[in-house]
């Protein structure tokens, strides 16, 4: 049923949302200036967000996932339902010590609150099912948006920009059409999926040189 199906959702995130939550909670309460809440907040939707995906192909059950007779945009929408609703839930923990802590905020907390998350919940799924391992998905997710920073930064330095409006500007509309792009992408990539794609990719030494290796232990 669609209730066994979301309980073994979360309880497959809840260990990563059970130790971020009060690391949250705790570094924003008693280091409210220094970051380190938002730190742990980027940090946790990052693991969770390549974990949603990730322990199917780390724990081999991607095959069983796919071969449920549930059309593949209900099991793609309940996975990303858990996966939102612990981001928000993380989300919503860290606002609540900032007003405790700190009641105002600046627009930059503000963009980071939102493309965060943002990012991470839309770009990690794709990423690890193009990589078949959540910590290359959890790595991507946040390279890819990082590039897309740096090289605004960059293309504004070198035309000798200095309108900081326009450049956050382009940023955010950049991230905003990355995050729809690979939302749609990991949607597309899931729905094309076959079970026999299971199993994650196993690195392994090439015959002659495993041979040499295990023929002293044989």
């Amino acid at each position: 049923t669609m209730n066994t199906r979301l309980i073994k959702e979360t309880r497959d995130l809840l260990p990563v949302f059970a130790g971020a939550l009060p690391l949250i909670v705790v570094l924003q309460l008693i280091w409210p200036s220094s970051g380190l809440g938002y730190s742990a907040l980027g940090v946790a939707c990052m693991i969770m967000a390549g974990s949603a995906f990730g322990t199917e192909f780390q724990h081999r059950t991607l095959s069983l996932l796919l071969s449920q007779p549930i059309p593949r945009s209900v099991i793609w929408r309940e996975k990303m339902l858990v996966l939102g609703a612990s981001m928000l839930v993380s989300l919503a923990a860290l606002l609540v010590c900032m007003a405790v802590r700190r009641p105002t905020f600046g627009n930059q907390d503000c963009l980071y609150l939102v493309l965060v998350p943002l990012c991470t919940f839309c770009g990690a799924p794709f990423w690890t099912l193009m990589l078949r391992q959540g910590i290359g998905g959890m790595v991507a997710a946040v390279v890819f948006p990082s590039g897309i920073i740096a090289a605004c930064a960059l293309v504004y330095a070198q035309l000798g920009a200095n309108n900081e409006a326009v450049l956050v500007a382009t940023m955010v509309s950049l991230l905003l059409i990355y995050c729809a792009l690979v939302y749609w992408l990991g949607y597309a990539k899931f729905k094309r999926l076959e079970a026999v794609d299971g199993p994650a990719r196993e690195l392994s030494l090439p015959a002659g040189l495993e041979a040499f290796f295990v023929r002293p232990l044989t």
